[in-house]
């Protein structure tokens, strides 16, 4: 297309040079030229708002005509500059034409035109008369404010042709010092109509062209805030604390949901302010009264699954997988579960486009996806594809970290990790080849401590987990002890100073209890 446009215009232009030249009165041919382009350039700057007025008599609905009529204003805002263009050089081209009929003028062509309208000569003339002034007289009545800046472009047009018309008319005129005024004849008369009106023509291209593509003013590169605070955008993922959520997907709000970690679902404390979320994936099917978990790749970490959800949790998980019917094993999911999808599940799919719809909201929103993964890197992409948050996933080097203001920028905000490490996709990424954590099995705040664990002391990024663990069911109660300000912070910038790294992710149960939000505020420099 915009080839198209290119060779339309430049054979445009061919043709109008050629009808001029072939005129048997190019001076006339000139005036023709002009008011051919004015009318076109009338005709193209008058297409949206009678396409506006077309949409709005067409579509009932409010809001849909709404959406209609401003896509028709979005797509369409250039035909009025074109318009502009058009009729401009058609002003000039008349007037370059007409200044040297004597005969023709605007006024007197818009007179003789006003007394054919007055006095058709026949009844057919009659009738067109009819029908076009009622037509007119109802449009005035329908849209009285567009009929009246149709009558103002109208009435200026004609003063413009008139003005433009005198000035030709003054260039190519000599006065002798003791000589009346005297007009150039023959070739040098039209000589000169030709240059003034080629220079016109270049003079109106440029203003065109300058007014089509104004000086844009240099793009800042700041942004209003990452993570809530323009601080921030300055400074590496690896020197900033994010707001964790353990098990993020566990929690109060789904439906049937045994054993809860959180307070409210993932939407909840996106909008809270979470922004590193630690999530299990498994393979479930589904059909029954609640998903089954597909065990068949399971069997090698059952260990760590009866360690998750602990023994009762197991024999709970067991007894609900002894009575579920209808179950569709031919027709597998990825869904988010905590050791066996009978204890609660989901889909996977919705959740992360959810997570979209948040960052689509929030455009300096970042976030760390920590995946406990008992499905395939490659089931793990589709899910991303099919929720489209893999548009917004940071696909590049890890180390050195970007600032979260080049995230924002590039619109690549979020980053994903997977704790088995396997490879096959890579943004997604080994986990504890890019984070370094602490235990996480504490069973009273006394156990505390800040020793390295998964990822050793070689990775960029340093992860604080955070919670008491009383398997298979977390206590809110023991949240308000160790969530409270004084045990959290005192815990984070003891660990700052064992293990020499800012911690990046403070992960805890229930982080709507305590001062999850506060401490982070603080460590990263940017609470009151």
């Amino acid at each position: 297309m915009a080839w198209l446009i290119r060779g339309f215009l430049a054979i445009g232009v061919l043709l109008l040079m050629a009808g001029v030249m072939l005129a048997t009165d190019r001076y006339r041919g000139l005036v023709g030229a002009g008011m051919a382009l004015l009318a076109a350039g009338l005709a193209v700057a008058s297409l949206r708002p009678l396409g506006t007025l077309a949409i709005g008599s067409a579509i009932e609905d409010q809001l849909v005509r709404g959406a209609a009529q401003g896509l028709w204003h979005v797509f369409l805002s250039g035909l009025a500059t074109w318009g502009i263009l058009l009729g401009g050089l058609g002003l000039v081209l008349g007037a370059a034409g007409s200044s040297v009929l004597e005969e023709f003028t605007p006024m007197s062509w818009l007179r003789q035109r006003a007394r054919a309208m007055a006095e058709p000569a026949t009844k057919r003339r009659q009738v067109a008369r009819a029908v076009v002034l009622v037509g007119m007289g109802a449009f005035a009545v329908w849209q009285p404010g567009l009929t009246l800046r149709a009558l103002v472009v109208v009435a200026g047009l004609t003063a413009s042709l008139v003005g433009v018309r005198q000035l030709f008319q003054l260039v190519i005129a000599t006065e002798p010092s003791d000589d009346p005024v005297t007009v150039l004849t023959g070739s040098g008369k039209a000589l000169l109509i030709t240059a003034v009106a080629t220079v016109s023509v270049v003079a109106l291209v440029a203003v065109w062209l300058l007014l089509r593509s104004p000086a844009l003013p240099p793009v800042s590169t700041l942004v209003s805030g990452c993570n809530g605070h323009l601080e921030l955008c300055t400074r590496p993922v690896n020197d900033v604390v994010f707001p964790g959520a353990h098990n993020a997907m566990s929690n109060a709000e789904i439906e049937d949901w045994m054993f809860p970690h959180h307070e409210r679902d993932i939407q909840h404390q996106l909008r809270d302010g979470v922004r590193a979320f630690l999530l299990d994936v498994h393979y479930g099917f589904p059909g029954g009264a609640r998903i089954k978990t597909d065990l068949g790749g399971m069997r090698q970490t059952m260990d760590a699954v009866e360690q998750a959800v602990g023994a009762e949790g197991m024999a709970a998980a067991e007894r609900i997988r002894e009575e579920l019917v209808g179950v569709d094993e031919g027709k597998r999911g990825l869904y988010l579960c905590h050791g066996f999808c009978e204890l609660g599940a989901y889909e996977l799919t919705p959740t992360l486009a959810v997570i979209r719809q948040f960052l689509v909201r929030d455009p300096g929103a970042v976030l760390i996806l920590v995946i406990e993964d008992y499905v395939t890197p490659e089931d793990l992409a589709e899910a991303f594809a099919d929720s489209r948050l893999d548009e917004f996933v940071y696909q590049g080097a890890g180390s050195p970290w970007p600032t979260l203001g080049t995230l924002v920028m590039s619109g690549r905000r979020v980053l994903v990790f997977l704790e088995s490490g396997t490879p096959g996709v890579p943004w997604i990424r080994p986990a504890f080849t890019h984070i370094q954590e602490t235990p996480y099995t504490f069973h009273e705040p006394a156990e505390f401590t800040c020793r390295a664990n998964r990822g050793g002391t070689d990775g960029e990024l340093f992860q604080i987990n955070h919670w008491i663990e009383t398997t298979p069911a977390p206590r809110p109660s023991n949240a308000e002890v160790v969530n409270a300000y004084d045990a959290l912070m005192g815990r984070a910038r003891a660990c700052r100073q064992e293990r020499g790294m800012i911690p990046n992710i403070i992960a805890v149960d229930f982080y709507r209890t305590g001062d999850l939000f506060r401490v982070v505020d603080e460590l990263n420099g940017v609470g009151e």
